[in-house]
C-alpha cells in the first residue's frame, strides 16, 4: 500500500486509477478503497462493478450519476474494461467531462493492466484523483513483503527460505499467496 493511496483515502478523493501488472496488489488496493467508502452491508446496494464497458456510454454515465441508497457514498468500479483503448473519441471526451462533474457521493475506481498516459482521462485522474501503478515487485521487495505477511500471522520466514519459495512459486504475489 502506497503512501499516496493512503493520503488520497484520508483526503476522501473520489477518483482512483489503479493499473499495472501485479494483480494481487491491485485487487488489495481496490478492496481497501471500497471498504473505506462503504460500510458493512452498504455494498449490496451501493457497489457497481463493471467488467465490460457498456455498449452505450450513457449507461455508464447513468451508473456513475446514480445517488447512493441509504449510504453516504456509491462506488463504481470499472475492472479491465479497456477504457483507454476505447475507439469512440466523442464518447470518451463526454465521459471525461462528466467525470469532472460527478456527484460528491460517487467514488469511481478504474482498474486496468495498461493505460495510455497521453489521454485526457489519465491526466484528469492525475489532477483531481489518485493514480496508483503496481508493477511486479523485485525479488528484494517480494522477500520484504513475505516477511511482513508472515509476521501478520506471528510467523517468521528466513531470507533463504523466502528466496526458495520465490524460486518454486514464481515472482507473482497471486501465485505465492494464493497458490
Amino acid at each position: 500500500m502506497s503512501k499516496e493511496l493512503d493520503k488520497a483515502l484520508t483526503d476522501k478523493k473520489r477518483l482512483f486509477l489503479l493499473y499495472g501488472s501485479e494483480q494481487y496488489l491491485l485487487e488489495k488496493n481496490m478492496e481497501k478503497i471500497i471498504h473505506t467508502y462503504l460500510r458493512e452491508g452498504e455494498a449490496d446496494l451501493n457497489l457497481e462493478v463493471l467488467e465490460n464497458l457498456p455498449k452505450d456510454m450513457f449507461e455508464l454515465l447513468n451508473k456513475c450519476e446514480t445517488l447512493p441508497f441509504m449510504a453516504e457514498y456509491r462506488v463504481v468500479v470499472l475492472k479491465n474494461t479497456g477504457i483507454f483503448e476505447y475507439k469512440d473519441k466523442a464518447a470518451l471526451e463526454l465521459l471525461t467531462e462528466k467525470i469532472e462533474k460527478l456527484p460528491e457521493s460517487t467514488v469511481l475506481v478504474i482498474k486496468e493492466t495498461a493505460v495510455d498516459k497521453r489521454k485526457k482521462l489519465f491526466k484528469l485522474f492525475q489532477t483531481i484523483g489518485c493514480v496508483e501503478e503496481q508493477d511486479y515487485l523485485t525479488e528484494e521487495q517480494l522477500i520484504q513483503y513475505l516477511g511482513k505477511w508472515f509476521y501478520r500471522y506471528q510467523l517468521r520466514i528466513k531470507t533463504g527460505t523466502a528466496r526458495l519459495l520465490l524460486q518454486r512459486a514464481g515472482m507473482e504475489l497471486t501465485g505465492i499467496l494464493n497458490g
